[in-house]
């Protein structure tokens, strides 16, 4: 980020060489306040509730809450996005939808640092830069109160890359140079299918 103006009055841009890179250097719970931020409709909305009610918190355990629409992805979630082959329902043991990896299908040792988040190869679920560039939390708990964190990066070996490489480096207030994250989001339902439910609600009432 570009910092202009003066105290008090600052604003904040985009550093044009760093613009499609992702966010490295936050803790589990800048993630939940930025998820938090995206779900509330950006701008001025909150980022102490929503997915997560945080009001002020920087330690412990906060849990997503029922019904949120944007929220850091459970380890669940994450794997399968990373990979899962929904066309033949199988899984590969890493995220380029292959049993092996190479420097061109993804952002590992020894690179010298983050690259521009469409670098490499697709995970079979269409998603970029689950293997390498850089860790990325999820919401696993995975000892007293750190959270996971998958997917390797750019300053780490192949093997953490992998499917079974389950991960965590200190709780959940950790930053790295490493260490960034990416969201999930439950789509708002289509107008065909709302059409479609409203019919289904007509329907069941004439039968009645």
């Amino acid at each position: 980020m570009v910092q202009s103006g003066s105290n008090g009055s600052y604003t904040y841009s985009v550093n044009s060489t760093y613009a499609n890179m992702p966010v490295c250097g936050v803790t589990w719970f800048d993630a939940a306040r930025f998820s938090n931020w995206l779900g509330n409709g950006q701008g001025s909305g909150s980022m102490e509730t929503g997915a997560y009610t945080l009001n002020g918190a920087t330690s412990g355990i906060i849990n997503v809450n029922p019904g949120a629409a944007v929220y850091i992805p459970n380890e669940n979630e994450w794997y399968k996005a990373a990979y899962y082959n929904g066309a033949n329902s199988t899984y590969s043991l890493y995220p380029d939808g292959k049993n092996t990896i190479t420097q061109a299908d993804a952002n590992y040792w020894p690179s010298s640092g983050v690259v521009d988040v469409g670098y490499g190869k697709a995970s079979s679920s269409g998603t970029f830069g689950q293997g390498g560039n850089a860790f990325e939390w999820n919401d696993a708990v995975i000892y007293g109160s750190s959270r996971g964190q998958r997917g390797g990066s750019w300053g780490s070996d192949g093997v953490n890359l992998a499917s079974a490489d389950r991960y965590y480096a200190g709780g959940p207030s950790n930053e790295s140079a490493d260490l960034g994250f990416r969201v999930a989001s439950v789509p708002e339902p289509t107008t065909v299918m709302l059409t479609i439910l409203a019919s289904g609600v007509l329907v069941t009432r004439r039968k009645r």
